[in-house]
């Protein structure tokens, strides 16, 4: 899913568009994903190196505005891929829920980072999410 800018007068904002074909499917547009282009069975071969986290399910109201922090989620796993091979998925969700329930105490996700389970969790993952910057 992605937004694709179309070019407008100088005078006007970009404004959203169909996008190209990528290998060989073409765009959709569906309102309530929120994208103004899904592709969907790409079958896109990508050669990726590096860790995805997937949250689902939130435990609760989301603080602020924007992405809660990833302990927020019911459900987090860490999918770990080497040269676009998935090689590790972890279920990082009861050190979230440990972290929910120490942010839940206190009402201060900020200082969440200097509870004991912070430093678990900050060893738990494969890679550094900048999580606590």
């Amino acid at each position: 899913m992605l937004d694709h800018a179309v070019s407008a007068p100088p005078a006007k904002s970009p404004r959203l568009g169909p996008g190209p074909a990528i290998n060989g499917v073409p765009p959709s547009f569906d309102r309530r994903q929120g994208f103004s282009n899904c592709y969907f069975r790409l079958g896109l071969p990508v050669d990726f190196d590096g860790g995805l986290l997937i949250g689902d399910g939130d435990a609760g109201a989301r603080p602020g505005r924007g992405s809660p922090p990833a302990w927020h989620y019911l459900r987090l796993r860490e999918l770990v891929f080497a040269q676009g091979e998935l090689i590790e998925a972890v279920d990082h969700s009861p050190i979230a829920a440990a972290l929910r329930e120490r942010d839940r105490a206190f009402g201060d996700a900020g200082r969440v980072i200097g509870y004991p389970a912070a430093q678990d969790w900050r060893a738990a993952f494969a890679y550094d999410y900048g999580f606590f910057e």
